[in-house]
């Protein structure tokens, strides 16, 4: 997965999801879950590397805060959100990400 540490970032990402869905995944540095999930979705990324993102909301949490105003979904750690044409089409947090899930999600926008 790919981080994005800024908002320019986030910004340039988030324009290119009418042509480019994705999923982003909000996790903790601090967290044992998140970490659990970060090792899980890094498993997905072999086959989805370009379709996903993360954001570790320490260290970016301007970036965290603007995801949550952009896509109008509930800041939570851990977090993953499909998004396509600027909106969140999927979100699950904590014991509610389910990899299978999302692969198959994923596989909708190959």
């Amino acid at each position: 997965m790919k981080r994005i540490k800024t908002t320019e970032e986030w910004k340039d990402i988030l324009e290119k999801s009418d042509k480019s869905p994705f999923l982003i995944a909000k996790l903790s540095a601090t967290c044992s879950l998140s970490g659990f999930y970060a090792r899980e979705l890094s498993k997905l990324s072999t086959d989805f590397d370009d379709m996903m993102y993360e954001v570790v909301v320490q260290e970016s949490r301007d970036v965290s805060d603007m995801i949550t105003d952009d896509l109008g979904v509930a800041h939570e750690t851990p977090q993953v959100i499909l998004v396509e044409d600027k909106e969140a089409v999927f979100d699950a947090d904590h014991d509610d990400i389910d990899t299978e899930e999302l692969q198959d999600k994923l596989k909708k926008f190959q």
